[in-house]
């Protein structure tokens, strides 16, 4: 091949590659204006991915010609979907067994278990309801009962210290002020938020019964208020957010 076949070929190959880096930085940009349109309620996750399409966006508009895999890739079906249901219940993780959520207008704590078990067989490769609860709850008022206007719930699903006492000593101290429903409810938003056990491994106590979370999903347990267990703490209603 000649020598200007070659500086052809090359130039041509450039050119290419300039293009291509051009339009990948256009799409970045474009997909990080979508992103910064919810930013105000986004989680850590999504701030580092519009840092990492920032980076890549300007990098391919200066005709810098990053690894393919500098670009964040569009996520996944299910991710938008947790993404989704954080969203729509504005949920808020305040620390750890600690979060916020909202109830839209209209909508019911049974909604957002439903939501809930309909996106984790495939998120976290289990149910996060024990089947059984969820068909009670389903008839239960406390859970079906639609709310009026937006309702904040903020809630602490494992009181530090709170283990080792009985439930009236727990109560004592102001603890377990949490109805049932409300802290079921405030499990699931943290599942779908973290991928973690509000209660961390623990049963907790709530106005009216207790809770746990295990490979089956959420469910009741009947039992454990005059005990002193290890495995067995409070819950608490948080103040409001600002």
């Amino acid at each position: 091949m000649s020598t200007a076949a070659v500086t052809e070929t090359t130039t041509t190959s450039t050119q290419d590659l300039r293009a291509s880096a051009l339009k990948a930085g256009t799409a970045a940009i474009q997909e990080t204006t979508r992103l910064l349109q919810s930013l105000e309620k986004a989680d850590q996750k999504t701030l580092n991915r519009v840092n990492n399409l920032l980076g890549a966006s300007l990098a391919a508009v200066r005709g810098e010609f990053p690894a393919p895999e500098a670009v964040t890739t569009q996520p996944s079906a299910i991710e938008l979907r947790r993404q989704e249901f954080v969203t729509k219940y504005n949920v808020e993780v305040l620390g750890d067994s600690k979060v916020s959520f909202t109830l839209p207008s209209g909508s019911s704590r049974l909604d957002l278990l439903n939501d809930s078990q309909a996106i984790t067989p495939e998120l976290l490769r289990q149910p996060a309801i024990y089947a059984a609860r969820l068909a009670q709850w389903a008839k239960d008022p406390a859970f079906t009962e639609k709310v009026a206007e937006d309702t904040l719930r903020s809630v602490d699903g494992n009181v530090n210290n709170s283990a080792r006492m009985t439930r009236s000593e727990q109560e004592a101290k102001g603890w377990n002020n949490v109805d049932l429903a409300d802290l079921a409810t405030a499990h699931q938003a943290y599942l779908i938020a973290t991928g973690k056990d509000l209660f961390a491994n623990k049963v907790v106590r709530a106005r009216g019964g207790a809770l746990y979370f295990y490979v089956h999903g959420l469910g009741v347990v009947d039992c454990y208020d005059d005990s002193r267990r290890s495995d067995v703490a409070a819950s608490a209603a948080l103040p409001a957010r600002n």
